[in-house]
């Protein structure tokens, strides 16, 4: 019952995140709502950690099984994917190097304004 009553909370967040998208006058993805709903009540404490944590750990064991609907719609695309195969490579050697150094030259500049305030 206890993982009944988290997973009824989280849809009731997400429930409201639907309200919120379908009145704004522009797109907006609803998980990034719910999450930022979900991170305010938490900083808030309306919500506590441990309302939630059972059914976090839940989906979180399990989350593999969240991937299989998409990797499956994947393949029905195979075939254009597969004559894209070089572009996709280039694609995702271009931002995985592009996400390496704006990590580090965030940190180099975190790093920076610690030095400069000690």
């Amino acid at each position: 019952m206890k993982l009944l009553e988290q997973c009824a909370l989280l849809f009731a967040v997400c429930l409201g995140s639907i309200a919120i998208a379908e009145s704004l006058p522009f797109n907006f993805p609803v998980s990034i709502i719910s999450m930022a709903i979900l991170f305010i009540l938490l900083c808030t404490k309306i919500i506590k950690e441990h309302q939630i944590a059972d059914i976090g750990d839940y989906l979180l064991k399990n989350m593999a099984f969240l991937f299989i609907p998409a990797g499956v719609g994947i393949m029905e695309y195979f075939e254009l994917l597969k004559s894209q195969a070089l572009i996709l490579l280039l694609i995702c050697l271009f931002t995985t190097l592009l996400t390496f150094f704006s990590t580090v030259l965030t940190v180099q500049g975190v790093q920076k304004l610690i030095r400069r305030g000690n």
